[in-house]
């Protein structure tokens, strides 16, 4: 089995030389001349296997063997050869290459604009860390091909699935006429842009996803029908609810999808966490929040699978919203498990990043927004994820390793919220309470009100960025 760890790398054939000669005619039992092309999709099978005595690798590309050597040293490579193969069988086998950086997921941050600003609020500030890690979407996967003939499928089952869709090649002009652009861009991803519009009539603002979708891949175009079909169906006071959707296709090279959603004016819960210290009152009460949302989710047979700091907006009224459904799972009344690895790296379950050979087994079910959801109260209460400075790859190993994270400051936490954490952060996820049965911990009794608490943090987070 080791030999399959690293499966087969796909590669150009070998190099020509440059003097080319023509191709081999045969002739046909018809007497046509026959032309021989040259090979297509040469696969180069690599035999890797341990060495016995020394525990590394053989046969690895040298550079899969650098950069593994720069993962993950060689006492560690020793000591547990077989976890440090899984994590980067799990690491290659989601489209990843040997660098430090991964491929881009179709995903733009929801991010809300500045509101005013308000008085300055006695609000410890955090000290940003020297180190900086690229947590953006380059630890994300996914991915898969695309032809002509499933672009033009998706389209159909796009149509099919909008409820209000503006005629073909009108989508522009409709949302002109309802919509006022404004200049402010909430966020940018390699599927679009999220910018600021105005209802004309309400002067509401709204947040539009602009996105092109020609250039999606195919597995994006699987994620984007399901996001709609969730968003269509899902209202919730903690949800970033869906308006209204326009389909422009004036033409197939430029075809643009147009998402409608609520606009929250305190940015994303990163900032806030990031930025600002966070006591237990403020933690329970945004935990309380999106923990509704989940308890929501779930009843509904929703898993939402990226559930982070990234995609919780906040409101300066206290406003607290889980957003982002790209990479949910409807469940249907007879499947309530899934198989599909998918996700951000350091907020996965460890049932979600384990290799699993059979495709028939029962992979994971909701519980894996439960872990998530404690990988969220621990960024609120230590300004990140665990882990967020290592490589994706290397927190997979340690996420598969080591399980629960450790705690960087367990004295000052108080019984409840550390047993809180015990209870999402169990390894089992048989273990880990529901979304209802957290609602009733004791340690959400702490709860702050958030209306007036909640907008001291994000404007001093803002000032902390300015």
């Amino acid at each position: 089995q080791l030999s399959r760890l690293f499966g087969s790398r796909r590669g150009s054939p070998s190099p020509r030389p440059q003097q080319q000669q023509p191709p081999p005619q045969l002739a046909s039992p018809g007497g046509q001349s026959l032309e021989i092309s040259s090979p297509i999709s040469v696969e180069r099978q690599i035999h890797i296997e341990i060495d016995p005595d020394t525990g590394e690798f053989i046969g690895l590309p040298d550079t899969w063997r650098l950069w593994l050597e720069s993962q993950f040293s060689s006492e560690l490579r020793l000591r547990q050869p077989t976890a440090v193969a899984e994590a980067v069988r799990f690491y290659s086998g989601c489209g990843s290459r040997p660098p430090s950086t991964v491929d881009a997921a179709d995903e733009a941050d929801e991010d809300a604009g500045d509101g005013g600003e308000g008085p300055a609020a006695d609000v410890p500030v955090r000290k940003r860390s020297a180190l900086t890690v690229d947590s953006s979407p380059s630890g994300t996967v996914g991915g898969s091909s695309q032809t002509e003939a499933n672009l033009t499928e998706f389209f159909c089952q796009l149509e099919d699935l909008l409820l209000d869709v503006g005629a073909p090649g009108k989508a522009g002009d409709e949302f002109e006429a309802k919509y006022a652009w404004s200049q402010e861009v909430l966020g940018t991803g390699a599927s679009g842009t999220v910018r600021l519009a105005r209802d004309r009539v309400t002067n509401r603002p709204v947040a539009v996803k602009c996105m092109r979708l020609v250039a999606r891949q195919q597995r994006r175009r699987d994620a984007l029908l399901t996001e709609l079909s969730a968003m269509q169906r899902l209202r919730h006071d903690n949800i970033v609810n869906f308006i209204r959707a326009y389909l422009n296709r004036s033409s197939s090279s430029s075809a643009e999808l147009l998402l409608v959603m609520e606009y929250l004016d305190g940015g994303c819960l990163t900032d806030v966490a990031m930025e600002t210290v966070m006591q237990e009152p403020i933690i329970a009460a945004v935990a309380r929040e999106c923990l509704q949302a989940v308890a929501y989710l779930h009843h509904n047979r929703v898993i939402h699978r990226d559930l982070k700091s990234d995609n919780v907006l906040l409101g300066t009224g206290g406003e607290v919203k889980v957003t982002d459904f790209g990479f949910c799972a409807l469940l249907t009344t007879d499947d309530s498990y899934r198989c599909t690895r998918i996700g951000t790296p350091y907020w996965m379950a460890p049932e979600m990043v384990t290799v699993v050979e059979r495709q028939s087994a029962r992979c994971y079910n909701s519980k894996v927004d439960i872990w998530s959801l404690g990988v969220l109260v621990l960024e609120m209460l230590e300004g990140e994820p665990p882990y967020l400075h290592e490589l994706p790859v290397k927190a997979i190993y340690l996420i598969q390793t080591k399980g629960k994270p450790d705690y960087k400051d367990p004295a000052n936490m108080s019984a409840e919220l550390t047993n809180f954490l015990d209870q999402c952060l169990s390894v089992d996820p048989e273990q880990r309470p529901t979304a209802g049965e957290l609602l009733e911990h004791s340690f959400l009794a702490k709860a702050c009100p958030l209306q007036w608490k909640l907008r001291e943090h994000i404007l001093a987070a803002r000032r902390a960025l300015a």
